[in-house]
């Protein structure tokens, strides 16, 4: 018996009685517990009062006999403890699906875990300067990365209550393929929003670039540059103008919307300007995007100046496009083409439409479909079919009918089936050609 616990030999002896009861398994009546699981607790309060209960009910011994008379209490007390204190752990069992405490791997210092993770500082110059938690302050090549931020320059301060950096000297801004250079920079680092004086800038994104006399940094996806240009063509070493750019009074640039707005802005064709725009709307990335596309004009003896100013409609396998249209002569009009390319059908659509033909007096259409696809099983079709509202269409709009003989309006549908066999293929053919 130690500390109130049966020995490894008592359960020995006790499984050589149990024939039964194989080495580890847990015993019955009474249910002793192995001495691995068998963890020390202060006896509880019902097990000191029956101690006490006990000892209060021994009868007096004489000092003479006390250790004759005494010994039968003290044994049943050394028997009963273990007892009792057993009782407090055969509890245990019953908590034993309660998941234990685990300490749980995590690839970042942090405190609950929770949220992301702040990314490290790290400040590298010839000269450092720094007082603990207030400011830092680098002289001579100095560089600053912060996640994906890496920020180059002479002289650059950083003060962490504030979380701002302040650079000065060929300052180099560089984040997610964006590169920004200029004489000075001032950037909260973990909102990214700040100003740069004079930069130039490149976004890998779009392969274009320009210079500003300011840019405002509103996040991390939003850009805004006041006096800028944006040009998508290679810069010229001898300075020479680009064969297209865009100046602004403003330019606000949202990647995230895949987005660039001009407003004020200026179409330059070799540095001479040809186009200017109030609010001029373009994608940032490699995507098509809706909007205004650039005007078309012509002019005919039997129709007179016309200008049209098409708009670009689009969806991920489909588009459109408008063109209000105004003709001297004839009026106002809209043509319109739709395409589309769906998995088994792909085509295009166009429908010219003239409401009110100032010398005719009639309204006039023009209509023509090119579309192919599949039909049930490996049977493929082409159709082609245009008409138009009278006669004399082909004469008054020549260049809106699309036949190559403008007298015959042909309409053409194809039909083919394919099948192969063991021993060969075969092909099924049928066509059908109305005038």
């Amino acid at each position: 018996m130690d500390n109130g616990f049966y020995k490894p030999q008592a359960h020995g002896r006790r499984s050589a009685r149990c024939a039964d009861v194989q080495p580890g398994c847990a015993f019955r009546n009474p249910p002793f517990l192995p001495l691995a699981d068998a963890v020390p607790r202060p006896l509880s309060k019902f097990a000191l009062n029956s101690i006490a209960e006990l000892l209060r009910s021994a009868p007096a011994v004489r000092a003479s006999t006390k250790r004759q008379r005494a010994w039968p209490w003290l044994s049943a007390l050394c028997l009963c403890a273990p007892g009792l204190s057993l009782a407090q752990v055969a509890d245990a069992p019953a908590s034993a699906g309660v998941d234990k405490l685990r300490l749980k791997p995590a690839k970042t210092l942090g405190g609950s875990g929770q949220g992301e993770a702040k990314p490290a500082l790290v400040l590298s110059a010839k000269r450092l300067n720094s007082r603990l938690d207030e400011a830092m302050q680098a002289e001579g090549e100095a560089e600053l990365r912060y996640g994906d931020l890496l920020v180059r320059a002479k002289s650059l301060r950083y003060e962490q209550v504030e979380d701002l950096a302040t650079a000065r000297g060929d300052v180099e801004v560089s984040r997610s393929g964006n590169l920004f250079r200029g004489p000075e920079l001032q950037l909260y680092l973990k909102r990214f929003e700040g100003e740069f004086l004079n930069p130039s800038y490149f976004f890998s994104l779009t392969g274009g670039g320009g210079h500003a006399a300011k840019v405002t940094f509103g996040g991390p996806s939003s850009i805004q540059a006041l006096d800028g240009t944006y040009s998508s063509c290679p810069v010229n070493e001898d300075g020479a103008p680009l064969a297209w750019e865009v100046t602004a009074r403003q330019l606000d640039m949202n990647f995230e919307a895949n987005e660039g707005v001009a407003t004020g802005a200026m179409l330059r064709f070799y540095g001479v300007p040809i186009l200017p725009v109030p609010v001029l709307s373009f994608p940032l990335g490699g995507q098509r995007k809706s909007g205004w596309l650039a005007p078309n004009m012509g002019f005919g003896n039997r129709s007179g100046v016309e200008f049209g100013m098409p708009y670009w409609n689009i969806a991920p396998q489909r588009d459109a496009t408008f063109t209000p249209y105004l003709m001297s002569r004839r009026g106002a009009g809209l043509d319109s083409e739709f395409r589309y390319l769906e998995p088994e059908h792909a085509g295009k659509l166009n429908l010219a439409w003239l409401p009110n033909d100032r010398i005719t007096r009639d309204a006039r259409w023009a209509l023509n479909l090119d579309q192919q696809g599949t039909v049930g099983q490996n049977w493929a079709y082409k159709l082609r079919a245009e008409r138009v509202s009278d006669d004399d269409y082909w004469k008054d709009l020549p260049e809106r009918v699309k036949s190559q003989a403008q007298r015959l309006l042909m309409a053409d549908l194809q039909l083919n089936r394919r099948r192969e066999w063991a021993w060969g293929e075969g092909h099924a053919y049928a066509r059908l050609q109305p005038w």
